[in-house]
């Protein structure tokens, strides 16, 4: 990770209030929200504040425990068993690594959120191993240890009422929110300015959503051919400058049922198949629940698939900087859509973490949809999306 400013300020600040709230012996518990923008930087931000609390808190003995949504936690236990390489003072494990069904000083315990918030999940229940999450947390308190509770995402999975009863199990003496988006929420918020975070040239300067301006192209064909335009005059700016980058183009299918058996990315595939893109020639990723292929080493600076298809399911922490355009079928008009900070994160993030100066149409990250239902949500800030519409192509 290149030395970054801001980063380098708000992991102070989250180090500092962390350590006011486990220091303060009028309270019992607190709660810090961590907003930082996608392609931020938050887990590593946050891996290093961790690491300073135990450092400056040498008599407090740390346990962690660390919830994700979908397979996000495989991810962070991924990523932060990296940024800990080096010092090897924390130790990630899954919960079903866990020794002697108790959390060792500086352990982080990562869960699955899903595999807890059902009451009849193994991890819920007592079972003949004694192996549960409150029996984890009671022998780890037990042991003198003081748990710190880190959500990812809060703003999905913080407030429900069955959330709320697996917080107060746990019952920890400081809880650390991590979000883009977070909710209304008691507890102390640290915010991370989305300016700073483009000044830095972490993610791009703008996002531009194209719709079509005429009947005419008003068809999932003729919009496709225009992102897929966009994508080849970004692919020669790239190599103008020297970068083995080839920019992605992302296919969002709705989630939608099959009406005749026809999926909804079935169309999609039929037109990219006429521009010679496909998944035999490698130049098309598909990741559907039903069926993925070509997805391996798709986030890869210089991988050959130009065009990847999928659906929601990997638009939560799905980290791929060279993905600089996201094209929205023209089924969405039958729904509304939300452009928040988490759908337009896939393509915010600029790929070397730099801007380049010479090609500004690099610096652009690209909407194309055929659909006016969308709505762009407060937590992105006003002068950062722009409309555009797109005449005869």
């Amino acid at each position: 990770m290149k030395e970054i400013e801001y980063q380098k300020k708000y992991i102070k600040k989250l180090v500092d209030t962390a350590t006011e709230f486990l220091t303060d012996e009028y309270r019992d518990s607190g709660t810090i929200v961590f907003k930082a923008p996608t392609g931020s930087g938050k887990t590593y931000m946050v891996s290093q504040a961790m690491t300073q609390m135990v450092k400056d808190n040498p008599t407090i003995a740390f346990a962690f425990i660390w919830i994700s949504v979908n397979k996000l936690h495989e991810q962070s236990l991924n990523s932060l068993s990296c940024y800990f390489e080096d010092e090897r003072l924390l130790e990630c494990l899954e919960n079903k690594e866990i020794n002697n069904n108790t959390i060792e000083q500086n352990e982080i315990m990562f869960i699955n959120w899903e595999s807890i918030n059902k009451e009849n999940s193994l991890f819920r229940v007592d079972n003949e191993l004694n192996w549960n999450l409150q029996t984890i947390v009671e022998n780890t308190k037990d042991e003198g240890r003081t748990i710190v509770l880190l959500i990812d995402e809060s703003r999905r999975n913080a407030k429900t009422d069955k959330s709320k009863d697996l917080i107060d199990i746990i019952y920890p003496r400081l809880v650390i929110e991590i979000t883009a988006t977070p909710k209304s929420s008691l507890g102390s918020l640290i915010d991370i300015p989305l300016r700073e975070v483009i000044q830095e040239g972490m993610i791009k300067k703008e996002i531009q959503i194209n719709n079509a301006k005429h009947d005419s192209i008003n068809n999932n064909n003729d919009l496709l051919w225009a992102a897929l335009r966009k994508r080849k005059q970004l692919q020669t700016a790239y190599q103008s400058l020297g970068k083995n980058i080839n920019p992605l183009l992302l296919v969002q299918i709705p989630n939608k049922k099959a009406k005749a058996g026809i999926q909804p990315e079935d169309e999609i595939i039929g037109i990219l198949s006429d521009r010679e893109i496909t998944t035999h020639n490698g130049k098309l990723a598909l990741w559907l629940s039903e069926d993925k292929r070509n997805k391996e080493d798709v986030e890869s600076p210089a991988s050959p698939v130009e065009v990847l298809i999928f659906k929601e399911a990997i638009a939560l922490g799905w980290d791929c900087p060279r993905a600089s355009i996201l094209f929205l079928q023209r089924e969405w008009n039958n729904e509304r859509f939300e452009f928040n900070i988490q759908t337009l994160g896939r393509i915010m993030r600029m790929p070397e973490q730099k801007h380049y100066d010479e090609k500004p149409e690099l610096n652009i990250g690209y909407v194309y949809s055929a659909s006016n239902a969308f709505t762009i949500v407060e937590d992105l800030a006003k002068d950062y999306v722009s409309e555009q519409k797109i005449g005869e192509v």
